[in-house]
């Protein structure tokens, strides 16, 4: 799980500056100063801090609390709210996980990501955003690749999902057990659930 925290790219000079998010603020003298912020925790403080300092509108905040959730996009004219669901197979034989939620909130200014359980595509994200950000030009290219990375995440599962099933082909075609049904079963259902994810993405 990532820490709450806030990184700025400054469009003129190139400048990246990790800043802390208890002393985060954004510059409202300087339009050309982009911000990438996380939260990692759904802390009542840390969601009163969020919502005063980003002017988060009422729904995002109530999504934010809410036991329920299910994959959406919610578009107004200054912002834009993806709500999307990250969900990885199981490969040993366990339970599938259950998703994670990943909401993204994107302004002119900012772009705003929340996740309390690990999220892949965010801790690649972390590692290549000082490298990408040469290539920005609006706040909307910081959304663009923490998408591209969970589209690569998904792609990466349908992977490991073929070469399962294939492993698993090889056995029957070699020797037929019981327990092989159940295999074929498990494989099918986490395949589906994969294509739902997908299908909302």
């Amino acid at each position: 799980m990532l820490n709450s925290q806030a990184v700025s790219f400054h469009l003129g000079t190139r400048d990246i500056k990790e800043i802390p998010w208890a002393t985060f603020q954004v510059n409202p003298q300087d339009a050309q100063e982009l911000y990438w912020i996380h939260l990692g925790d759904l802390q009542p403080a840390t969601l009163q801090a969020a919502s005063q300092k980003l002017s988060l509108p009422e729904s995002l905040t109530a999504e934010l609390t809410s036991s329920e959730s299910i994959p959406d996009v919610d578009e107004t004219e200054n912002s834009l709210t993806l709500i999307v669901h990250y969900w990885e197979p199981s490969f040993s034989g366990n339970e599938a996980m259950e998703p994670r939620r990943l909401i993204l909130y994107l302004t002119e200014r900012f772009c705003l990501t929340i996740a309390t359980d690990p999220i892949p595509a965010l801790e690649q994200f972390l590692r290549t955003y000082r490298r990408e950000f040469r290539f920005a030009k609006t706040s909307n290219f910081i959304l663009f690749l923490i998408l591209d990375y969970l589209v690569d995440d998904f792609t990466k599962m349908l992977r490991r999902l073929d070469q399962a099933s294939e492993e698993i082909d090889n056995k029957i075609h070699d020797h037929f057990e019981e327990h092989l049904n159940s295999e074929v079963i498990a494989l099918k259902r986490q395949i589906i659930t994969l294509k739902n994810f997908l299908g909302a993405l």
